[in-house]
């Protein structure tokens, strides 16, 4: 018995590292892809120079959550709509930037910046994006939906903010991660698990005190109201007769009561829906995959129906033209 205990007792939480240096170029970022999907989550990469790409990605599982380290090249990372419709995945990513200039989340058509020693969060459960527009340094962490949705109110009104700025929680999060991160192999497995009940603890001590200093939200029944139009939208987006008097049909809300709830946000039904339109026709743009396809093309296929109407509009949110904007990035 004592031997069995003894063995038990020194198992430790695993740690795997991984590199796109086991792969040949140009294939990094298909690589990079297989890796993160597998140990992480399935997500679309999209990166502007693909001949230089390089990652790196040390992995610890501690008790059921993962921690991530991510050393890699400039890039965007995609969770689309189809991606959750294949197959949805009930967790929280929580994203710290160690190093780099700036990062942005962007969910639910909220868009967020955040600089080094700052993060942001999303939800798998829906689309979402992270950009890095230079070399950078994550920390990522990812924690079941279910550890923190009934200790934290709100908690799907939260992603994509930037929870850094006057927090007296959040560098203890950091720190606390950080630490955990490079000490996981002095861990044996009945540690990791009180140390994960700790840890997520302390993300409901951030997030608690993220939603009482930001400005009052809609209330749990709004959000989730909210959340519907915006999933109908991203499933919907490259249907040319999607429009408010479809969404508002297809979800039994009308028209004035969704406009109310985007009023917040700034925004209405009908620019919500350009909106996301152009901002999938950028990622569009500058993808190398789809390089050979004409502007036009990629805008019929996102739902515009009228090319003048979208060069104009286009103009106006990017302050470039179509053509300006795919010749700015590098498809080498």
């Amino acid at each position: 018995m004592r031997t069995i205990e003894s063995a038990q007792s020194v198992q430790r939480p695993p740690v795997m590292t991984m590199s796109t240096r086991s792969a040949r170029q140009p294939d990094h970022l298909a690589y990079w892809h297989e890796l993160v999907a597998d140990k992480i989550l399935p997500l679309d990469f999209r990166a502007a120079c693909i001949d230089t790409f390089e990652a790196e990605m040390t992995c610890i599982e501690l008790a059921g959550i993962n921690i991530s380290l991510i050393h890699a090249s400039p890039h965007s990372a995609i969770r689309t709509a189809d991606m959750v419709t294949r197959g949805g995945s009930e967790s929280l990513i929580f994203n710290f930037l160690l190093s780099g200039r700036e990062g942005e989340a962007e969910q639910d058509g909220r868009r967020v910046s955040f600089r080094e020693g700052a993060g942001a969060f999303c939800n798998a459960a829906r689309p979402y994006k992270l950009n890095f527009r230079e070399t950078f340094r994550l920390l990522v962490l990812q924690l079941p939906y279910a550890a923190l949705c009934d200790g934290v109110r709100g908690l799907d009104g939260l992603v994509a903010q930037d929870y850094s700025a006057g927090s007296e929680v959040f560098p203890l999060v950091l720190t606390y991660l950080s630490e955990l991160s490079r000490r996981t192999h002095q861990l044996d497995n009945v540690m990791a698990h009180r140390i994960r009940q700790n840890l997520v603890d302390l993300i409901g001590a951030m997030l608690t005190e993220a939603s009482q200093r930001l400005p009052q939200q809609l209330s749990e029944c709004k959000t989730a109201a909210m959340i519907r139009v915006k999933t109908f939208i991203e499933k919907n987006i490259n249907d040319p007769e999607l429009s408010p008097s479809v969404v508002s049909s297809a979800l039994r809300l009308s028209s004035r009561y969704i406009n109310q709830l985007l009023e917040k946000e700034g925004t209405s039904l009908s620019r919500l829906i350009w909106r996301r339109r152009l901002q999938l026709i950028a990622e569009d743009l500058v993808d190398p995959r789809l390089a050979a396809l004409s502007i036009s093309s990629i805008a019929l296929a996102r739902g515009f129906n009228d090319l003048a109407h979208f060069s104009k509009a286009f103009r106006l949110l990017y302050e470039k033209t179509p053509r300006e904007y795919r010749s700015s990035f590098s498809f080498k």
